[in-house]
């Protein structure tokens, strides 16, 4: 899971109004010592590194996105991070990303239920929620909660944390199958930014079936405790699936040899996508 930075200011929730000390997080910089901060300080950044990785930008200055939650009403949503010369000079909430308690941004896209990725702790749940959804955001990407009958469709999400995000989707209506692919030029374990390339193309029912194949595969093989790994490095796998109305998902970090990589690799050989040995 992605760490962050602890920023402490006032701030007016968008939700209930309420204006309290409140505490934000940074994914933004240099995050590995989730150092706690406040207005004035000076913000870290990862030496030698390109921005989009956590490095600094240029003059140090720039609007990021924060996360937090209102202690009033329970809520969520994104805060305007104000960086000027390397110094934070302002914390506001944003109002075009309210956040994912909420269900979605305006007209954004819900991705996934409470429990889906952590039944076991909700506060993770909900981090690792909002992680894959804004990912799948960048890459509008559409959400298998409200599945049709008719369609068949699983996704494959990589988030290498310091590499571009990548999604795989193969869908499947009656006789004819796709496969859809988006690589972000962000980095999973930080901003997801836009998209950088994308493409589709029809699949044929051979190679459907094959990955349907390999991801009943994940289904199936779950050994326990395995999936809510906390990391700071490496490559978040996760695989969706809908069939029939009915919905799968499963998560795994860096995965070794066996069905998630398996999988991963036949979904990133089909659309054509290299993948580097990362995670």
């Amino acid at each position: 899971m992605s760490t962050y930075n602890l920023l402490r200011a006032r701030i007016s929730c968008p939700h209930c109004g309420a204006s309290s000390m409140t505490l934000v997080e940074c994914a933004f910089g240099y995050t590995a010592y989730m150092v706690e901060l406040s207005l004035g300080s000076t913000y870290p950044w990862v030496p030698r590194k390109a921005e989009r990785n956590g490095g600094r930008p240029p003059d140090g200055t720039g609007l990021f996105d924060g996360y937090a939650e209102c202690d009033a009403c329970d809520l969520d949503f994104f805060v305007d991070v104000h960086i000027v010369n390397d110094i934070i000079v302002s914390a506001s909430a944003s109002l075009e990303l309210p956040g994912y308690k909420t269900a979605a941004p305006p007209g954004g896209t819900v991705y996934f239920d409470q429990g889906d990725l952590d039944p076991t702790d909700a506060d993770r749940d909900f981090h690792v929620r909002a992680w894959y959804s804004r990912h799948l955001s960048a890459m509008d990407e559409p959400s298998f909660l409200s599945p049709s009958q008719t369609e068949e469709a699983i996704r494959f999400l990589w988030l290498p944390t310091f590499e571009h995000p990548i999604s795989v989707r193969a869908s499947r209506v009656g006789a004819v199958a796709h496969l859809h692919w988006t690589v972000l030029d962000g980095a999973g374990g930080y901003d997801p930014g836009v998209v950088l390339r994308s493409g589709s193309a029809l699949l044929s029912l051979r190679d459907h079936d094959r990955l349907l194949e390999a991801v009943t595969a994940v289904w199936r093989w779950r050994p326990p405790n395995e999936d809510h790994v906390m990391i700071v490095d490496g490559a978040q796998w996760v695989f969706e699936g809908v069939r029939s109305g009915v919905r799968h998902v499963a998560h795994r970090c860096s995965p070794g040899e066996g069905p998630f990589h398996d999988a991963g690799l036949l979904f990133m050989e089909l659309a054509g996508l290299a993948w580097d040995g990362v995670g």
